[in-house]
């Protein structure tokens, strides 16, 4: 039995509101740059399930656009 994708995104709302709170307690950028990125991906996992490559390759076709490009 498949969970209905609504369920699925309630609870992905309710679980960033402790979300919220532990990224406030991160001492460092990096911690919470690290915290956020991890909990962004497995999102995106969650709600994309097999489309979830479609966005990692945006994601490196648009980074590889913003390193390649020229500053003016």
């Amino acid at each position: 039995m498949a969970i209905n994708d609504d369920v699925v995104y309630a609870c992905l709302l309710l679980f960033s509101i402790p979300l919220g709170l532990l990224v406030r307690t991160q001492a460092t950028p990096r911690g919470r740059e690290l915290l956020c990125t991890i909990s962004g991906i497995l999102i995106v996992i969650l709600t994309c399930r097999q489309h979830s490559l479609h966005s990692a390759l945006l994601v490196l076709v648009n980074s590889s656009i913003c390193i390649l490009s020229s500053k003016r």
